[in-house]
């Protein structure tokens, strides 16, 4: 049933982001620690791509949910199961290089720097060969079944799935939001937030406010349908839950790209370099969740409204 297909994938998907969203907790606030100086300058650098890699992952793992709202207006078709497992399977592999990276970090504190980096590749080979190779020996004994597996119909969407599958969205999204947001409250306690100049404090206060706001939008369907619908499932309560999710990633991304920046003005000292890396994250975070999904939605509408010219009328003998 395609129902319960996509409520599979999006399960799937949410522990995916979940434990990406923690890692990347960690990825910042290792930065502020008294031991990252300690590290030597490759791996202050590694850091920052694996941070980039989390970023990856976690924009992958996060985007079905814009999708699912904007492309598909909040309805479960088909294509929605294909671009989740699409997007899951792509996101692994960011997610893979940046567990190395960790990896390494750790070993370097321990082990001889070679046999560090080979720890750190092992790692890496390792997820992948368990994530990729194990599905790809499978498939290949069972020659894909002789046959792909046909596609289910789409089927229509009742009013109570649609807020059920919102709301499971907004569960994929808030442990991000919670591990973003704590580490936001904690780095202000360390001595490394003190010696930042005045200005990065004001983008690091801007990116928290915008964290916070994004976690009150996202409790907010729930109160919502408490108060005024009084639980009920209404047409009402599904567009404001979509409205609120949506509104809250929006949020989100102004806070993902004011840490980036700031982590990377703490790798790379250069206020040059951080301000390009948080525009480009910013960027491309909004490029990704939302412009890459209304440019779908838009040309699906077209699609759909566009006559059949790929077979013309049979004449008549």
């Amino acid at each position: 049933m395609l129902k319960e297909k996509i409520e599979n994938a999006l399960n799937e998907s949410r522990i995916l982001a979940l434990v990406a969203e923690v890692m990347l907790g960690f990825e910042y606030q290792a930065v502020f620690r008294p031991g990252f100086h300690h590290l030597t300058a490759l791996t202050q650098h590694l850091r920052w791509i694996g941070i980039l890699c989390m970023l990856s992952a976690m924009a992958l793992f996060i985007v079905p949910t814009t999708y699912h709202q904007i492309v598909e207006a909040g309805h479960l078709r088909e294509n929605l199961n294909r671009f989740i497992s699409k997007v899951t399977t792509v996101g692994l592999i960011p997610f893979a290089v940046a567990l190395g990276i960790d990896v390494h970090t750790v070993g370097e504190r321990v082990l001889p720097p070679v046999v560090a980096a080979i720890v750190g590749v092992v790692s890496v080979l390792t997820a992948l060969c368990c994530w990729y190779g194990i599905e790809i020996m499978v498939l290949y004994r069972e020659k894909r079944r002789e046959k792909e597996t046909p596609d289910m119909e789409d089927e229509p969407t009742d009013l109570k799935d649609r807020i059920k599958f919102v709301l499971m969205e907004a569960r994929v999204v808030l442990p991000g939001v919670q591990a973003l947001l704590g580490f936001q409250f904690a780095v202000v306690l360390t001595d490394s937030f003190e010696k930042m100049p005045g200005g990065l404090k004001v983008v690091h206060l801007a990116s928290l406010l915008s964290v916070a706001f994004c976690t009150i939008l996202l409790m907010t369907p729930a109160s919502y349908h408490r108060i005024v619908e009084h639980g009920r499932s209404t047409e009402r309560m599904e567009a404001f839950s979509r409205r609120m999710v949506l509104a809250s990633m929006a949020f989100l991304v102004p806070g993902i790209a004011g840490d980036m920046l700031i982590v990377t003005e703490r790798i790379v000292h250069s206020l040059g370099a951080a301000i390009t890396a948080g525009g480009l994250t910013l960027l491309a975070f909004y490029g990704f969740w939302f412009g890459y999904m209304y440019f779908l939605r838009f040309r699906s509408v077209d699609a759909a409204e566009r006559p059949e010219l790929s077979s013309p009328p049979m004449s008549g003998k």
